[in-house]
């Protein structure tokens, strides 16, 4: 609009100073002045323009970026029984070059809930032992009894175990569970079974107090032989070994084993 205004009055005074060349040279230069300034804003305006017109596309596509509220939809995949995955996501531009990828989202967490099995070795205190006796002479004459030790009544033995723990994943770093395994024991040199429950202290590494019954082979005295009670010396030389026989027996056991856990699953999954 403001050229045509301009235009319209270089005509007016074109037709009005017909007489006077000079000053229609005048106008005429006032004119082309006013379009070589027209032009050059326009110009100006246009390269700003574009300048903003760049920013804006840069800061939406930072923005898109960093938006924390973008939803990625993948497909229901299986999680392993560990304690912790990590999922890597491939983003890529382009469906049909794996390897053009655009953006990687690590995305690490805890499993929690469920139930678990976890496995487990370390030291255990046992009240199983072997009784032990010794042959002496009786109060009545050429008689011989059977006495137990009394020294040995309240020993305990040790050993090492290897526990597996059934627990469900309810809390963060102490749940409860039982445990069944077997066990070494020192002094006897026997294999015994354990049952009882735990106590699993930790996420990844557990340290797992447990306690129980334990069940196992200890010698004893046979049945005919009982203590405190005089045999003749030819039934039972004061010189021979005392008869014992091994039996089934069950005590209490308390120990505390170590669980390395196992290593953190991860799934790769690639979006186009």
């Amino acid at each position: 609009m403001i050229e045509s205004l301009e235009i319209g009055d270089i005509h007016n005074l074109i037709t009005k100073s017909s007489a006077d060349k000079n000053y229609v040279d005048k106008a005429k230069k006032d004119y082309d002045s006013q379009q070589a300034f027209v032009k050059i804003l326009q110009n100006n305006i246009t390269k700003k323009l574009d300048y903003r017109k760049k920013i804006i596309d840069s800061l939406i596509e930072k923005s898109t970026d960093l938006n924390s509220s973008i939803t990625y939809h993948f497909p229901v995949v299986n999680i392993e029984n560990f304690d912790n995955t990590t999922f890597i996501l491939n983003i890529t531009k382009n469906s049909s070059d794996k390897n053009s990828i655009a953006k990687v989202i690590t995305i690490p967490f805890k499993n929690r809930g469920g139930f678990k099995l976890d496995f487990s070795t370390g030291f255990l205190v046992t009240g199983l032992n072997n009784e032990t006796y010794k042959i002496v002479k009786s109060d009545v004459s050429n008689k011989i009894q059977i006495k137990q030790d009394n020294a040995d009544r309240n020993k305990f033995n040790t050993g090492i175990a290897l526990l597996a723990h059934a627990y469900g994943r309810k809390f963060n770093y102490i749940n409860p569970g039982i445990s069944t395994g077997v066990s070494m024991n020192f002094n006897t040199q026997s294999i015994n079974y354990l049952a009882g429950l735990s106590m699993l202290v930790g996420e990844d590494q557990r340290f797992i107090l447990s306690a129980g019954a334990i069940f196992g082979k200890s010698k004893t005295l046979v049945d005919y032989y009982i203590t405190n009670t005089d045999y003749s010396e030819t039934e039972l030389p004061l010189s021979s070994d005392v008869p014992l026989i091994d039996k089934a027996k069950a005590s209490w056991f308390v120990g505390i084993t170590y669980n390395l856990g196992l290593a953190g699953g991860q799934k790769t999954l690639n979006f186009k």
